[in-house]
């Protein structure tokens, strides 16, 4: 058996459910929503029959939507390889559900949604074909649904199996052995066979060879329900001996009276009633009848010997099939074989490619880390030189009011009087008055008034957020961070800088306001961000706050 691939389209693989005739069914999960799911691969695209079996399978299951007929969810191909999605059963198959004892009301439960699911499909004029245990599946709830649609078609049109009949022998209508046309009667015979199984723990016609159930088939009329448990109502054992009648023109064309057998079963009592499987098979067939389809007896021999050569060419047919399968088997071990080869190589070539592509990552991420060491060294220098420039404007600033302090007092202009002689004789002469010239003024006072400056001049008149949260953000994540604004400040923009420039590996993402003048600010950062520090700045009525340090990290 093919190693269990890890995918199927777009469904990872859980797990490996059964392995049939055609194909294998894996277990799957719907990546959207998490569901479980079936998945029916086809075994090889090379049967051309097998493929348009698969196909009319899928068309069929589009075509009809039953609650007890499994749902078909999405056709594809895969590797070449067509593949059905169905709605994953829980439960157990009615092949192993027959083994165990259970209440005749169980039975009537499951007997009805087969009966209901069957004159669905007829009514869309498609049989089944194949009915049998190993097609039904008893969910936990005691319903029942229907599966394989695989041979499923119109009726009076079919496709045949390397040149015989299809479908599992041991559930097949005696006229298909004859004829290759199958009707609803045909489906009629296998759902009363499925019911006679049911009730009785096993098939009354399954042998040890294939040649034998055919004969037993073809020959022997089972014997009636009610004889082997009287716990089966009488009236049901009947209409199920209608089903199995050898003649289809005798037999019941539908599930209908099989239906209104089961719902006459109301009582209580009567349908509490244990079913325990028969294990003693050989006293049952001692009760069987044998019967020869035909009027006369040499019509009867002329169909034992067709039944014969039936059998030979049965016989010679599985042998040239099985062998037909050995070689399919090699071939399909070849192919996946270098299948295996590709998917390794593609592996190698897609594990070089990673690695090349993390080198350029990594040669990518030194580069980057280089300029911003750079930027963080020239904004250093920028911020030494603006405090030189602060303290020397300081200093000049302080050499001026030490000036101011030593500058002498103005002196006032002395006016030297002459006095005049009280002597009458002397000539009278006005009196000079000589005038000192001041000295010119020296104007010390500073042109223009400069501020006092600190260290933190650029920054000194501007209102500042504050945050109350841990200030790093992780590359690749998402992150909230509270701010506190300053009182009666409203901001009408926020941006992310470093040093200069808009810092666009870091994106805003959401701003939702609290009470209190708090505001939480939700930040992404690239998965490819440069690392270091970074800021967040807010703007308001033309103005700037102070910048809120932040630091990006791995």
């Amino acid at each position: 058996m093919a190693e269990q691939p890890k995918k199927i389209g777009r469904f990872p693989i859980i797990g490996t459910l059964g392995v049939g005739g055609m194909g294998v069914v894996y277990l799957g999960q719907d990546p959207d929503i998490g569901r479980k799911v079936a998945i029916k691969v086809l075994h090889t695209t090379g049967d051309k029959e097998a493929l348009e079996r698969f196909k009319n399978e899928a068309r069929t299951m589009g075509e009809i939507s039953h609650p007890n007929i499994v749902i078909l969810l999405e056709y594809g191909i895969d590797d070449n390889k067509p593949f059905l999605v169905m709605e994953y059963l829980d439960g157990l198959s009615l092949e192993k559900w027959i083994n165990q004892t259970h209440t005749l009301a169980e039975h009537k439960k499951v007997l009805l949604n087969l009966c209901s699911a069957i004159s669905f499909a007829h009514r869309k004029e498609i049989l089944h074909r194949d009915l049998k245990p190993g097609n039904v599946q008893v969910l936990p709830s005691g319903d029942a649904k229907l599966l394989d649609f695989g041979i499923a078609t119109g009726e009076s049109t079919g496709l045949t199996a390397t040149g015989f009949f299809i479908g599992t022998p041991k559930y097949l209508a005696p006229e298909i052995l004859q004829e290759t046309t199958h009707t609803k009667t045909s489906d009629s015979y296998s759902l009363g066979l499925l019911a006679y199984t049911m009730l009785c723990g096993s098939n009354p016609f399954a042998t040890e060879t294939f040649e034998a159930t055919m004969t037993r088939l073809l020959t022997k009329i089972p014997v009636s329900l009610h004889k082997i448990n009287p716990n089966i109502p009488i009236e049901l054992s009947k209409v199920i001996d209608d089903y199995l009648e050898k003649d289809p023109e005798k037999r019941p064309n539908s599930p209908k009276e099989l239906q209104m057998a089961l719902e006459l079963i109301s009582k209580p009592s009567v349908l509490q009633k244990k079913i325990v499987p028969s294990t003693d098979s050989k006293d049952l067939r001692s009760q069987e009848k044998t019967v020869l389809i035909g009027e006369s007896p040499k019509k009867n021999l002329k169909w034992l010997a067709l039944t014969a050569l039936l059998m030979v060419v049965v016989a010679v047919g599985f042998v040239y099939k099985n062998h037909v399968e050995q070689i399919k088997a090699q071939e399909l071990a070849q192919l996946e074989h270098a299948k295996q080869e590709r998917i390794e190589q593609q592996k190698l070539a897609r594990q070089k490619e990673r690695a090349k592509q993390e080198a350029l990552a990594k040669q990518e991420q030194i580069k980057q880390e280089q300029a911003r060491q750079e930027e963080l060294a020239r904004q250093e220098e920028r911020v030494r030189q603006e405090q030189e420039r602060i303290l020397q404007e300081q200093a000049r600033q302080q050499e001026l009011a030490k000036q101011k302090a030593k500058k002498p007092k103005k002196k006032p202009v002395k006016v030297v009087k002459t006095p005049v002689k009280e002597s009458v004789e002397e000539e009278y002469k006005p009196p000079v008055i000589v005038y000192q010239k001041p000295k010119k003024k020296v104007n010390t006072k500073p042109a223009f008034k400069l501020p006092e400056l600190t260290p933190n001049a650029p920054n000194a008149n501007k209102v500042a957020l504050k945050t109350r949260s841990d200030t790093q953000i992780s590359r690749g994540t998402t992150k909230s961070i509270t701010v506190e604004l300053p009182s009666g400040i409203t901001i009408d923009k926020f941006k992310v800088m470093r040093g200069i420039s808009e810092f666009n590996q870091v994106e805003i993402r959401k701003i939702k306001d609290l009470q209190d003048s708090l505001i939480e600010v939700t930040f992404y950062a690239q998965s490819n961000a440069s690392m270091g520090d970074f800021y967040l700045v807010g703007f308001y009525q033309n103005k700037k706050t102070k910048p809120l340090i932040m630091e990006v990290t791995l």
